[in-house]
């Protein structure tokens, strides 16, 4: 007889792949739930008590799950530089951030006024929906960027020689010096 096993490392990877999403948000309110209601089988308070605890647990999970996906935005007096580059894979997302967006972070901030920029980098799941300038300019509009680089990685093998396909687009904010001044 087959016996059902839970794999916790793939369940933590699944919870992990969708917390960006509503589903996640979804686990995280039926976690909180179930907290709230172990807490409230043990020590079995009144109704008014039980209903504030869960009402407490929901928005608490609701709270994180908001603050942990909200997208960031530039501080006041910096310019704002946002990278927003999607990839197929983790091995591929992980060459492109050590090859390129690492390099021209430390190239942003070496610069006499390196000091003015603040390097931004849109998280995956937000970069992977940017397909056009209307959705980039959505993006950067949110994060009150400057400056943003957007685009897909590919990686095509051609024997014996790897190609990294980078297809990226610049946007530069004209009205600059009305908010930084």
């Amino acid at each position: 007889m087959a016996e059902a096993s839970f794999d916790l490392n793939k369940a933590a990877e699944l919870a992990r792949k969708h917390w960006p999403t509503y589903y996640g948000l979804l686990l995280a309110e039926f976690i909180s739930v179930a907290v709230a209601s172990g807490i409230l089988v043990a020590i079995n308070p009144g109704s008014i008590e039980k209903v504030i605890t869960y009402c407490v647990f929901a928005g608490s999970a609701w709270t994180l799950w908001w603050i942990t996906n909200r997208l960031p935005k530039t501080k006041t007096g910096k310019v704002g530089f946002l990278v927003s580059i999607s990839a197929g894979d983790e091995t591929e997302r992980k060459k492109i951030m050590e090859d390129f967006v690492l390099t021209l972070q430390e190239l942003l901030k070496a610069g006499a006024s390196g000091n003015l920029f603040q390097f931004i980098k849109v998280p995956e799941h937000v970069a992977a929906k940017i397909v056009d300038l209307d959705d980039a300019q959505r993006v950067r509009i949110r994060c009150r960027a400057h400056f943003m680089i957007y685009g897909r990685v590919r990686v095509y093998i051609f024997r014996p020689f790897w190609t990294l396909l980078l297809k990226t687009s610049l946007h530069v904010d004209t009205g600059l010096g009305h908010r930084l001044g």
